[in-house]
C-alpha cells in the first residue's frame, strides 16, 4: 500500500531527527500546508505511526484523515497515502475538529475503495466525533446498490435521534449496532474480516464498547468514493451538524487491534489538540 516516505525527509521537522519517516514526512507535507507543527505534536504524531506499526493495525488502514488543523489542505490530508480529499460546502475549520452544516457540507476521499486497495469482505471504517448536534447522519455510503440505504458495507450511520449507530454489510439492515446512546461522541470503528466476523466498536474516556454480527451477508461494494459529514450513494445526502476530528478506511481490523487503533487515535487527538473525549 502507498507510504507517506516519498524522499520528503525531514523536511520541515526541525531538529526533531529521529522521527519514524512516514511521521516525518507527513509533518513536511502539514508544513508546506502552513501547519506551525510543535515539538510536542511532533512527538504525538511520531508516537501515532511508531505504535500502529508496533501493534499491526498501521498496515491495515487505507486512508486516515485527522481535519483538526483550522485550515482545509492540511485537514484533507491523508496520513498513510499522502493524498487529498476534498472539503465542500461551507465547512466549520476549528482547531481540533470540523463542523459539517447540514446543508450543503461533505469530504470526499477522492478514491473509490478498489483504488484504495480494499477487498469484499475485508474492511473497516473509523470516525471520531467530537459534537454531535443530535443531528449526525451517515459517515459514508459506500453500498450494493446505489440508492438503498440498508445495503451498505462500509455504511456506518449513527442514526439522528434514534440513540443507535451501527456497521453493516449488504444484506443487513441491521449490522453490529450500538443502541441507546445519549450522544455519540467517541471513536467508532466498524471491522469486518470475513463475510460473517463484523464488530462495531465505541471508544469513550471510561472505556470502550463492543458488539458484534456473525450473519452470512454478500460482500458487493457500490464502488464509488466514501463520503464523510455526508453519505454517498448515487448522490450525496442525509449530510451532517456534527463536529468530527478522525475518519478511516482500510482492511477489517481484529477486535485487539481496533482497541489498540482507537486508544492511539484518542491519544494523538487529546494531545495534538489539548482536548479531551468525552
Amino acid at each position: 500500500m502507498p507510504k507517506l516516505g516519498l524522499g520528503l525527509g525531514v523536511v520541515g521537522v526541525g531538529t526533531v531527527s529521529s522521527l519514524d519517516p512516514d511521521a516525518a514526512a507527513y509533518i513536511a507535507l502539514l508544513e508546506g500546508d502552513g501547519v506551525s507543527v510543535s515539538g510536542a505534536q511532533k512527538s504525538a504524531i511520531d508516537a501515532f505511526y511508531t505504535t500502529g506499526k508496533d501493534e499491526g493495525w498501521y498496515s491495515k488502514l487505507k486512508r486516515f484523515y485527522f481535519p483538526v488543523w483550522n485550515a482545509a489542505a492540511p485537514s484533507a490530508r491523508c496520513l498513510v497515502s499522502g493524498t487529498s480529499g476534498t472539503f465542500s460546502g461551507t465547512i466549520g475549520h476549528n482547531s481540533g475538529f470540523v463542523t459539517g452544516n447540514g446543508t450543503n457540507t461533505h469530504f470526499d476521499t477522492g478514491a473509490t475503495p478498489s483504488a484504495m486497495g480494499i477487498p469484499t469482505g475485508d474492511a473497516l471504517l473509523l470516525r471520531g466525533i467530537h459534537l454531535d448536534n443530535n443531528s449526525v447522519h451517515d459517515a459514508c455510503g459506500v453500498a450494493a446498490t446505489p440508492s438503498t440505504q440498508s445495503l451498505g458495507m462500509l455504511n456506518f450511520a449513527v442514526g439522528g435521534n434514534f440513540g443507535t449507530s451501527y456497521f453493516r454489510q449488504p444484506s443487513s439492515a441491521a449490522g453490529a449496532q450500538i443502541t441507546g446512546q445519549a450522544n455519540y461522541r467517541g471513536i467508532y470503528i466498524g471491522s469486518c474480516t470475513a463475510t460473517n466476523s463484523r464488530f462495531l466498536l465505541k471508544r469513550t474516556t471510561s472505556g470502550t464498547t463492543v458488539v458484534s454480527n456473525s450473519a452470512t451477508d454478500s460482500t458487493a461494494i457500490y464502488d464509488q468514493n466514501p463520503h464523510f459529514l455526508a453519505r454517498r450513494l448515487a448522490t450525496v445526502s442525509n449530510r451532517t451538524k456534527g463536529s468530527e476530528f478522525a475518519w478511516g478506511l482500510g482492511n477489517g481490523l481484529t477486535q485487539a487491534q481496533a482497541e489498540d487503533c482507537s486508544l492511539a487515535i484518542k491519544t494523538l487527538w487529546e494531545t495534538v489538540t489539548g482536548l479531551t473525549l468525552a
